[in-house]
């Protein structure tokens, strides 16, 4: 104990006078106490400064010689190699092709427990117990994924004159990307939400809308982040200004972070490599985010499965509680090395989500993988969107980012409660089920909206009522919650019906493209525009050398279908007067009907070269 005593003695004394002295090191040892306000008390793994990795092929730095033996590409790659650069972190494992054939219910059970981390016990299991609802009760999922990217592609399609293959066509996705009145959540709410009713199409029925919007919030407002980004830089990034839009969205997405926010990034071809590893916004100089991004060079195939592990393997290394844990990646999900079951790789983002670690994806290009990337973040239960331009870089990494980072509320479940005179008929959304187990719940984003749209039979009596009942966990301490809203028929018959009728104006659209769709890509010119095979068939009878065949499809079919949708658009859009948003939607219609004219009539100006 004596000796003890003397040796802090000695310590406390010789710290004193280093003080005292003016030693360097002794101030630094001072403020050692005083970090900065965002790591406080953490426990994350974020360390004193930001881990950089120079990841240009050119370069032979130490992380790229076990690749650089043997086998080489040119430029002194491997092709094909499925490798993985680790990092100062132990690897995690992530599920091997041998899951594939299990069951799903197994695929996150037996050899997915035993590798990865155990989910806490506090995290919600992944369905419910079934509850008892009334009869006339109907559990509604709008959409899994909270995407739009089905607009947003079909829109790009329509204004480049390219072909709309019909599962690309996705009619909820529309109604959730076009703006509708609704109630905006007041202070005590995570939801907001505004009913219409109306008469029919039919005789006895009635068709209602319930404009849901989550709780807004701005960039202060928000919770801090963890953010892990994983970039795809394979070959195919380089065609079509893919990987310009990715430069250009990570640069400007800067400007979206907040001070304490903690970012890692993973980049993606055959190999995968870290540029950039904890990062805390505010702390570390931007210009070492701007090199990692500004190196990014495309080549090699894509190992998207991989890359994916690896931002998971990153984002649960310096997870925290307190903050939202998510890996949002860019990609066009054109996968052809390593794992390429798109079964297999949602089994990942499904497990983390009950890690709480969701999961983000933007595609990009307008030949981008959708099946792929709609799975995963079906399953990661996170937001999609779709990035093919200037305008879209603007918006998805501006005002949209965070709807891919903000969860207010998590395992959302909705049920509608009908009074009996009305019985569902059609939903035009994802799920609907009058057993809960059997919808899936989602998460909801901030600043995001829904359109809940369905036809019913009957019409209801003036004092019935509909209920709308959201069933959630909050996203902080995963406390169970419900929001109830409870409306008389009467009162919301008297609303007015232009959310109804843009609701209809909008599906009449998506009718036109679904029943005319096929016509755009059978006989599609490969000399004026890419064909991409891979994704559409050629033409059946390529054309005389030399001639050029005539842009425009002959069909006279579908030139009579969008007739008949044009007569019933113009009498919809004249009820809405003053919406901003009809002429755009009027303006759609005349540019994809365009395209179906007779040999040797002109298509319209846009498409002039």
């Amino acid at each position: 104990m004596k000796k003890r005593t003397i040796f802090a003695l000695s310590v406390v004394g010789t710290l004193v006078f280093a003080l005292l002295a003016g030693w360097p090191g002794a101030s630094h040892f001072a403020k050692a106490e005083s970090k900065s306000s965002w790591i406080d008390n953490s426990g994350s793994a974020v360390g004193g400064k930001a881990i950089f990795t120079d990841c240009r092929p050119q370069k032979s730095s130490e992380h790229l010689q076990p690749i650089m033996k043997k086998g080489m590409a040119p430029g002194g790659h491997k092709i094909g190699a499925i490798r993985q650069l680790q990092s100062k972190s132990a690897p995690m494992m992530a599920p091997t092709a041998d899951m594939a054939a299990a069951p799903m219910e197994a695929e996150a059970a037996a050899p997915m427990e035993a590798e990865a981390p155990t989910p806490p016990s506090e995290t919600p299991p992944v369905s419910e117990p079934a509850s008892q609802p009334r009869e006339n009760s109907i559990y509604l999922s709008n959409d899994d994924s909270m995407s739009l990217s089905s607009a947003q592609r079909v829109e790009y399609a329509i204004r480049h004159f390219l072909p709309i293959p019909t599962p690309h066509l996705r009619p909820h996705e529309f109604l959730n990307y076009y703006q509708f009145a609704g109630k905006t959540p007041d202070a005590n709410h995570v939801f907001g939400v505004e009913a219409a009713l109306a008469p029919g199409l039919m005789r006895d029925q009635s068709t209602l809308a319930l404009s849901v919007k989550g709780k807004s919030l701005t960039k202060e407002e928000r919770s801090r982040a963890v953010i892990t980004f994983v970039l795809d830089n394979s070959g195919s990034m380089s065609s079509a200004n893919k990987m310009t839009y990715l430069k250009k969205g990570m640069e400007q997405v800067y400007d979206e972070l907040k001070d304490g926010d903690v970012v890692n990034i993973v980049q993606f071809n055959h190999q995968i490599c870290v540029p950039l590893e904890g990062f805390v916004v505010g702390r570390d100089k931007k210009s070492l985010f701007k090199k990692a991004v500004d190196y990014l060079e495309s080549w090699g195939s894509t190992n998207l499965h991989d890359g994916m592990t690896k931002g998971y393997e990153l984002s649960e290394k310096y997870r925290e509680e307190e903050k939202n844990n998510r890996v949002i990646m860019i990609t066009d999900a054109m996968a052809n090395t390593g794992v390429v079951d798109e079964q297999l790789s949602s089994t990942v983002t499904r497990f983390y989500d009950k890690r709480r670690i969701a999961f983000s994806g933007i595609g990009v290009g307008h030949d981008f993988n959708d099946s792929l990337l709609d799975r995963l973040t079906e399953k990661g239960k996170g937001a999609y969107l779709f990035l093919a331009s200037e305008s879209a870089v603007n918006r998805v990494f501006g005002d949209k980012f965070i709807s891919l980072l903000e969860v207010v509320a998590r395992d959302v479940h909705f049920k509608l409660t009908l009074p009996d005179d009305l019985k569902m008929k059609v939903f035009y959304g994802e799920e609907s089920s009058t057993k809960k187990e059997e919808v899936q719940p989602i998460h909801y984003f901030a600043n995001s909206a829904q359109l809940f749209l369905s036809d019913l039979e009957g019409e209801p009596k003036g004092n019935e009522t509909i209920r709308l009942d959201v069933e959630y966990h909050d996203p902080m301490d995963n406390a169970p919650k419900t929001e109830t809203f409870i409306w008389k028929a009467e009162e919301i018959m008297r609303n007015s019906s232009k959310t109804i009728d843009k609701a209809r104006l909008i599906l009449s659209l998506t009718d036109l493209i679904g029943e005319t769709a096929p016509q755009t890509y059978p006989y599609w010119n490969c000399w004026y525009r890419p064909c991409y095979r891979h994704l559409f068939p050629p033409p059946p009878l390529p054309p005389r050398p030399g001639v050029r065949p005539p842009v425009a499809i002959d069909s006279e079919r579908s030139r009579k279908t969008c007739e008949h949708f044009k007569k019933e658009m113009e009498s919809l859009a004249g009820r809405l007067a003053g919406d901003p948003e009809v002429p755009y939607v009027l303006d759609l219609r005349e540019r994809y009907c365009d395209r179906f004219q007779a040999n040797g009539k002109k298509p319209h100006p846009s498409w002039r070269e």
